[in-house]
């Protein structure tokens, strides 16, 4: 009998958790994981576009140069 794939992570954690190799976390907890991953995303999407940005410039100005 074939099981979902929900059925079956579901029984996979279950396994983890009676082996100790998986601690599920309390809301607080993911919350503020989430939140410190959302931060460092945004800082990295500001800095790529800095970057992509300065590129542009450097591009333009060796085109207008030439």
């Amino acid at each position: 009998m074939q099981k979902s794939t929900k059925e079956y992570l579901e029984m996979l954690i279950e396994e983890m958790k009676a082996d100790v190799k998986v601690t599920i976390l309390d809301e607080e907890t993911t919350e503020k994981i989430f939140s410190e991953i959302e931060d460092d995303i945004e800082g990295y999407r500001f800095e790529n576009q800095q970057r992509i940005k300065d590129s542009q410039k450097e591009i333009a100005d060796v085109v207008f140069t030439a």
